[in-house]
């Protein structure tokens, strides 16, 4: 039991990671971006008027698929074992009989 709780933490954790990976990427892409245009570019009225707000496109996008990615999976793990909880407290009648067998 102890086992399966370290793995579901840690797969956890890795989901929280990926997630806040995501996040990250998209700001710092943006920002090493940003910082590569000429000084006259790097005006905020400048990057909405050539660039439409974001100057690096997939850099929003892998983040976002990231952040996505990174809270299904989590939703995923805690489905999973919020269902496998229910399955140990809620037992079959067959389970219970062998149970009562080997007692």
């Amino acid at each position: 039991m102890k086992a399966e709780k370290i793995f579901v933490g840690v797969v956890s954790g890795f989901c929280l990671l990926l997630t806040i990976g995501g996040a990250l990427l998209m700001y710092v892409g943006e920002w090493l971006e940003r910082r590569k245009l000429p000084p006259e570019m790097q005006t905020p009225e400048a990057i909405q008027k050539y660039y439409d707000g974001a100057v690096c496109l997939a850099c929003d996008l892998g983040g976002g698929v990231m952040i996505l990615i990174g809270i299904s999976s989590m939703i995923a793990v805690f489905l999973v074992w919020s269902l496998v909880e229910v399955a140990r407290i809620v037992k079959t009648p067959e389970q219970e009989t062998h149970a009562q067998r080997d007692a």
